[in-house]
């Protein structure tokens, strides 16, 4: 049984301009790291728990001078003196690049 049907049923639906191909629901970034001493894969909240040193060889990861302070310290202990202070060569230590550099 064939019904009659109008242009307007042959034209292509219109598209959503968010829709598309479905998106991946993957993984959220920097949620798992890799150690670059023994290619473990971490998860990120264990490696803070473990004073961000990797549980499998001990590789010691960078941290911020803010966040050592925080590992050490009390919280509300810590009080800075002096935050415009920057680092000076008194000695005019020579190396293959300048403090001015780093």
């Amino acid at each position: 049984m064939n019904l009659p049907t109008s242009a307007a049923d042959k034209a292509p639906l219109p598209q959503d301009e968010t829709s598309g191909p479905p998106k991946k629901r993957g993984v959220p970034e920097g949620l798992w790291l890799r150690c670059p001493a023994c290619s473990a894969t971490i998860f990120r909240k264990h490696l803070e728990k473990n004073f961000d040193m990797c549980p499998e060889c001990e590789h010691h990861f960078y941290v911020s001078c803010r966040r050592r302070i925080s590992q050490l310290l009390d919280e509300e202990s810590f009080e800075e003196w002096f935050p415009g202070l920057m680092p000076t060569d008194p000695l005019g230590f020579n190396d293959k690049k300048p403090y001015s550099q780093r």
